[in-house]
């Protein structure tokens, strides 16, 4: 989990706000009397099912990790709006997880769905610009570790050195993502986005320019990703889109470890190791 310190303090702030203009009537954790206002953190803690300490640590800003599934039932207790209920998700996963790039938020229920997902996934628009993952794609692709305006895969992958040797089959995965860039393009006409950053691409990577120009993306390779991890070695995914999720212009992208060869135990090494070493990156 990636949060900044001022981020542990807004959430902080965001849930002792909305526990003070609570009543124990308004809660479920029932009525009682009160000299004075709002709810107790022990109350909001049963009404959302999690544990006091926790609550108090998290409320407190200290560095404690926050699934999706305890902020709805937190956001549920303590009745947020939905815009609230957006802060604190925003607040509450910080830039890993399901971290959320971009202006939209995933719907919370989608959100949810994200992280629960055991295999690394993925939710991005249709230049690639990535909205959000969950933490197994954190771990595995370093999606945490990207800097703000990095955050097109386009981008990373055909400009980033480390991201190509850690994906050995990077020139056919880039040809397919441009393909399918290209073709969502036009589909929709003079998209402004979609012209700057194909401008943009075009200038800093021959491959691009080269492969833009190809009239056949490649989509065979769409369904298969290998990565070289440093640490655990080769790891082969099955790859399965979801187009249209949550919205007409979001596509979630879901990598299944090959049982067919040691995949699944190895990636199952990579995030024990995560575990151990938060702070490792895999590229």
């Amino acid at each position: 989990m990636v949060r900044s310190e001022q981020m542990r303090k807004d959430l902080g702030r965001l849930l002792r706000g909305a526990r003070d203009r609570l009543t124990p009537e308004q809660s479920a954790g029932g009525p009682g009397r009160r000299r004075t206002p709002g709810l107790r953190r022990e109350e909001v803690a049963a009404a959302a099912g999690v544990s006091a300490v926790w609550y108090a640590w998290l409320e407190q800003g200290r560095p404690v990790t926050a699934s999706v599934r305890a902020l709805l039932a937190l956001a549920k207790a303590l009745l947020l709006s939905d815009a609230e209920r957006a802060y604190l998700l925003r607040l509450g996963r910080g830039a890993e997880g399901a971290a959320v790039r971009g202006a939209e938020l995933l719907s919370p229920a989608a959100l949810a769905f994200l992280e629960a997902l055991p295999a690394p996934a993925f939710v991005a628009d249709y230049t690639w610009d990535l909205k959000s993952y969950n933490r197994s794609a954190s771990v595995v692709f370093g999606f945490h570790a990207l800097p703000e305006p990095a955050g097109n895969l386009l981008r990373v992958l055909l400009l980033d050195r480390g991201a190509q040797r850690y994906l050995p089959d990077w020139r056919e995965i880039a040809r397919y993502m441009i393909g399918v860039f290209r073709a969502e393009a036009r589909a929709r006409g003079h998209d402004p986005v979609a012209t700057a950053l194909v401008a943009e691409l075009r200038a800093v990577s021959p491959d691009f320019a080269a492969w833009w120009a190809e009239p056949d993306p490649g989509a065979a390779h769409a369904h298969h990703w290998r990565v070289a991890h440093p640490q655990a070695g080769p790891v082969s995914f099955r790859v399965a889109t979801l187009r249209g999720f949550d919205g007409p212009d979001l596509t979630m992208t879901i990598y299944t470890p090959d049982h067919r060869d040691e995949s699944a135990a190895r990636l199952s090494q990579i995030l024990r190791e995560h575990e151990a070493d938060p702070h490792g990156c895999p590229v």
